[in-house]
């Protein structure tokens, strides 16, 4: 090999490791710029990505504040009733009904109270045992809905009052649909003759409070030696004391206080039993037996307090004819006297 020939393979062998070398450089170059680019890429996704959950972050803290405060963005109620209903023998004054503050809201719904005053005239301690609703029309459709109450009460001492409240756990669902205006409270359940205390301005007040009859006093029933005066006539929805059931549905109770004198010298005793005694009969004939009497006899020159009742239709207005049938000795006497029974607005009408 000469000279020349070992020089231009010496001069091409470098050539050749020129051009690799350029080659190679250039790869390294591009290679550089990839990876220069995938790191803007990772770092605009990685900016995207932190907006995505700084985005997610703040709704969830939203939806929180909202739910923290769900009383003031859904049902919020306020309301004073400043009214009384009366339910087996007792009266209840209902005062603020209102929203639970603070947090009246859970998963299970939004908490209502409302107070109530419960009085008992009684000589006996009882336990209030009205159960309560809350009712509302839901609008555009004739439907109604209901929410029953629990009852935080005492027993109350005889002649004395006792406060307390009723609790209404509304749910979501209900309180999307609820209607101040038609809302009312109710006490009874249906079927019985329930009171009703409006909360809104559409719905009417149902206070079942006893109604006496104060022109009937002093009427006097003749019975042989047995004079029957009529003390008091009263219209209520329930008889006797806070341990006995309202009366049903579309009826009322009329009870008949009355003092019989015997002037003569043998005992006078009712017949045992009821129906038996007394009748109180409407002008249009149909006839309500009397319910027992609480005092069946009486002595010869002494006087007894006495009571009986009836259940009755409503509406009740009207006529009426009371008839007592009273056995001395071997004889039976019977009278009657004529009254007449008056109603109000409010408490002679269906819940």
């Amino acid at each position: 090999m000469t000279s020349t020939t070992t020089h231009i393979l010496a001069t091409g062998g470098a050539a050749l490791l020129l051009l690799t070398a350029c080659s190679t450089a250039e790869t390294l170059r591009e290679r550089a710029d990839d990876v220069e680019k995938l790191a803007d890429g990772i770092t605009e996704l990685d900016e995207a990505l932190s907006e995505e959950v700084d985005s997610a972050l703040d709704e969830q803290a939203e939806q929180q504040h909202a739910g923290d405060h769900s009383d003031d963005a859904g049902l919020t109620v306020d309301v004073e009733l400043n009214e009384s209903a009366y339910f087996q023998g007792l009266e209840y004054e209902f005062g603020r009904l209102a929203t639970v503050e603070p947090h009246g809201a859970s998963a299970l719904g939004t908490d209502l109270t409302v107070e109530v005053t419960v009085t008992n005239e009684w000589s006996e301690t009882y336990m209030p045992q009205a159960p309560a609703s809350l009712r509302w029309d839901e609008p555009g459709t004739g439907n109604t809905i209901e929410v029953s109450g629990r009852a935080e009460l005492r027993q109350v001492p005889g002649g004395s009052s006792a406060s307390g409240e009723y609790v209404f756990q509304v749910s979501e669902q209900d309180a999307e649909l609820f209607d101040e205006d038609s809302a009312r409270l109710v006490l009874g359940e249906s079927g019985s003759a329930t009171a009703q205390v409006p909360v809104g301005s559409e719905a009417e007040l149902i206070p079942r409070l006893p109604i006496v009859q104060d022109e009937l006093a002093d009427d006097v029933l003749e019975l042989g030696p047995v004079n029957v005066i009529v003390d008091q006539v009263e219209v209520k929805w329930s008889h006797g004391t806070p341990d006995q059931p309202q009366v049903p549905e579309g009826q009322a109770a009329v009870v008949v206080s009355y003092t019989l004198n015997n002037t003569g010298d043998d005992q006078a005793c009712a017949a045992r039993g009821a129906g038996d005694t007394f009748s109180l009969i409407s002008s249009d004939g149909a006839g309500f037996p009397d319910l027992r009497v609480s005092e069946r006899c009486v002595g010869g020159g002494q006087s007894v307090e006495s009571t009986t009742g009836f259940t009755i239709d409503e509406p009740f207005d009207g006529d009426y004819s009371l008839t007592m049938r009273l056995p001395v000795g071997f004889d039976e006497y019977d009278d009657a006297v004529d009254l007449t029974l008056v109603g109000d607005d409010a408490g002679d009408e269906d819940a």
